[in-house]
């Protein structure tokens, strides 16, 4: 029997261990998705990042509004602790449902009716140029709709392709050039 007991304690110490790097971890994850939130929102189009894929660029507004709304309760439910008073837990339990609907509501009632490029739909592009050179950069020229005040608007873009899933674009004004890589996608041959 006394040798059990020592072994006990050191799986609840090792257990102790885990649950902390597991809720640090689950920290970490939270606030990161919050910031991310943040910066998509506020800051998103001078990043100028976009997804290739227009099915899900039109998507994921809604998906990341979800999930700062479970990170921020998230982070609530993980300063619950046994050792305090229940009020103040309650007042966690209470106070995180109400903080967590925050980016619900500030998407719904605000960046929803906004002309931001999240609310952009691209109806279509025509490649104008192609780099010689890397052919994942292109001059395009987009037209996107407003999807609440149906607003259209032709953009001169400057386009690349950093990931498959990923590119950058960049608003640019066409002058002519003697000597440029950039050439017209007709005449454009990979090598």
């Amino acid at each position: 029997m006394k040798l059990s007991l020592p072994l006990n304690r050191q799986k609840n110490i090792q257990l102790k261990k885990t649950l902390s790097i597991l809720q640090n971890t689950l920290k970490v994850l939270f606030s990161a998705t919050i910031l991310w939130f943040l910066v998509y929102f506020i800051w998103g189009e001078q990043l100028s990042l976009y997804f290739t894929s227009r099915n899900v660029a039109e998507i994921f507004p809604q998906i990341l509004v979800f999930a700062a709304s479970v990170s921020i309760y998230g982070l609530f439910i993980l300063a619950i602790k046994n050792n305090r008073k229940k009020w103040v837990n309650l007042s966690l339990f209470l106070g995180g449902l109400l903080l967590a609907s925050l980016p619900l509501l500030t998407y719904h009632g605000y960046f929803q009716y906004q002309c931001g490029f999240w609310n952009q739909k691209v109806q279509s592009t025509k490649k104008l140029f192609v780099h010689q050179k890397n052919p994942s950069e292109t001059i395009q020229v987009l037209q996107t709709t407003c999807e609440n005040t149906m607003e259209e608007k032709l953009d001169t873009i400057y386009s690349k392709k950093i990931t498959p899933f990923l590119e950058v674009h960049h608003k640019v004004k066409i002058r002519p050039v003697e000597n440029s890589d950039w050439m017209l996608p007709v005449h454009f041959k990979q090598q």
